[in-house]
């Protein structure tokens, strides 16, 4: 291991810990962002050390959206929940997931050697919203059969889309029907589609 490998292995273990105390939705951000800053994106999305960093970027934006008060990571020692959320009066115990396209391999898009820019033909969107309905469940799926003792909150980062509102009516109806056939299987179920909660 190189020493800029256990600096950042390091960095990855103290960002983890300071997470797993409770934050305000701006301090915790904050500190997701200075870790994204330090490490880059192409460590973060291929090093199991810095795992943890997904749901941590997604649990401080539901924390933003939902005018949260409060917001923390689960410890490494804990198997449940990925984190909390206080709202209120109220603390939620939330799992996180992540749907995007099956092929989709994010280390390589950030690599170092990665295009800047792609071609991103209107076929290609229409491709991504065809597979949405389809990655949606099948996350949410997951999730159920894990068949928690207690229901959880489930926040799902919904990381496929297109631009400029294309297909947004029918990709909104397939999210609002999935979200309603699951509805009963968690506390309540949240998707995190761009910048918005739905």
């Amino acid at each position: 291991m190189t020493d800029v490998s256990r600096d950042l292995a390091e960095v990855a273990r103290t960002t983890r810990l300071a997470l797993s105390a409770w934050h305000s939705p701006t301090d915790f951000t904050a500190t997701v962002q200075t870790a994204r800053d330090q490490a880059g994106p192409h460590v973060i999305f291929r090093t199991p050390a810095w795992s943890f960093w997904r749901d941590a970027w997604t649990l401080g934006r539901f924390a933003q959206l939902s005018s949260a008060e409060r917001v923390q990571l689960t410890s490494a020692a804990e198997q449940y929940p990925d984190g909390r959320v206080q709202i209120g009066s109220e603390i939620l115990d939330v799992e996180v997931t992540e749907a995007m396209m099956p092929d989709r391999r994010r280390a390589n898009e950030y690599a170092p050697t990665a295009p800047r820019m792609r071609h991103d033909p209107v076929e290609e969107w229409d491709r991504r919203l065809d597979e949405l309905p389809k990655a949606l469940e099948r996350v949410i799926g997951k999730k159920v059969e894990k068949l928690y003792g207690q229901k959880p909150t489930l926040l799902v980062y919904l990381n496929i889309g297109a631009y400029d509102g294309y297909r947004e009516e029918e990709t909104r109806g397939h999210i609002a029907a999935i979200k309603g056939r699951y509805a009963t299987d968690f506390r309540s179920l949240h998707v995190l589609w761009g910048n918005e909660l739905l």
